[in-house]
């Protein structure tokens, strides 16, 4: 499976990264970019090739080992691109933006272009960090390009996003990505394609990990498994498991994120296959069976709680209420 590298990365990336690279070549001082996107759906990959699509004049950004200018800007070591990349979720803080934004916005450029900024999960900054960025967008650099991501656009504020150009990392519906598998990559395991887009959902990053790795799918669906054991079995069985799923929320936040989306997602079909007849995939009648006992409105109730988990994380709410309040209301 190694041989198809980054290929569906690449294919669905491409008309994004057009289209931004059209809007900063249309201007004279382009407004900042925010695109709306997780980890699963590849968003540091997209923001290293749009990146190396401004900043390298041969954009082979599709080809880094033979350019220097995209290896460097694919490890985050050219001069020239600077990005904040808070891996384990942290509060940006303002002395982030002033060091690593502000003041390298106003250094000179070795390239001819200019700087590329980008800021990951852009909404884990702090009030102080984005009035201080909200004022540098206010009077940008002309030839500096400023990137936002985000997973989660209500934690940004109004402010910020008028003065933005967003996109939306686009989502691969499943007969898009059974007809890339087949005509594009050359991948026409039908069983396997569909227990990788039963677990991704059309997430880019996500489904081009596990073409070129089968046995990652399995691996998040025995994850998806242990989480909705945790949703749907008794009080007494969620206790046992509180104290991994805690861990998993300090240590590994995106990895909460993603089995808490997939959860919803399944019991959201759960509800809609009883109102309307198809042909149900085997992995979702495993799971859809988990839930036959449950009426649609303690269904939904599930669905709730699991969505509520996020705004009271972002609000500093300690971890351990958070999964209390999952082990104890559902």
């Amino acid at each position: 499976m190694g041989k198809n590298n980054n290929l569906l990365l690449n294919l669905g990336f491409s008309k994004l990264i057009t289209n931004i690279l059209m809007n900063f070549d249309l201007k004279s001082i382009p407004k900042p970019v925010l695109i709306i996107g997780s980890r699963d759906d590849g968003i540091n990959s997209l923001v290293n090739n749009v990146a190396s699509g401004y900043l390298c004049s041969e954009m082979c950004f599709s080809n880094i080992d033979q350019c220097s200018i995209c290896k460097q800007i694919s490890k985050s070591i050219y001069p020239d691109f600077h990005k904040i990349d808070n891996d384990n979720e942290d509060k940006i803080k303002s002395e982030d933006i002033e060091d690593y934004i502000i003041r390298k916005s106003y250094l000179s450029s070795t390239n001819v272009r200019g700087k590329v900024f980008a800021i990951i999960n852009s909404h884990n900054m702090t009030k102080q960090a984005m009035n201080v960025l909200l004022k540098l967008y206010e009077e940008p650099m002309p030839g500096n390009i400023y990137l936002l991501t985000t997973n989660n656009i209500n934690n940004i504020p109004k402010t910020i996003i008028s003065r933005c150009e967003v996109y939306t990392i686009p989502i691969l519906s499943k007969d898009n990505f059974v007809n890339l598998c087949n005509t594009e990559i050359g991948f026409s395991d039908s069983k396997l394609i569909s227990k990788i887009w039963f677990v991704a959902r059309g997430k880019l990053n996500l489904s081009n990990l596990m073409i070129n790795d089968i046995n990652l799918a399995d691996e998040y669906l025995s994850e998806i498994n242990k989480f909705i054991n945790f949703v749907s079995y008794p009080l007494n069985n969620k206790i046992q498991s509180s104290d991994y799923y805690l861990d998993m929320l300090k240590n590994d936040y995106s990895k909460f994120v993603f089995l808490t989306e997939i959860t919803i997602h399944i019991i959201k079909d759960v509800i809609l296959s009883r109102y309307y007849q198809s042909n149900i995939d085997p992995i979702f009648e495993y799971f859809k069976k988990r839930f036959d006992d449950y009426e649609n409105s303690k269904c939904i109730e599930i669905i709730d709680t699991l969505n509520s988990f996020d705004k009271y994380y972002n609000k500093n709410v300690n971890p351990s209420l958070i999964i209390d309040n999952m082990t104890y209301s559902i």
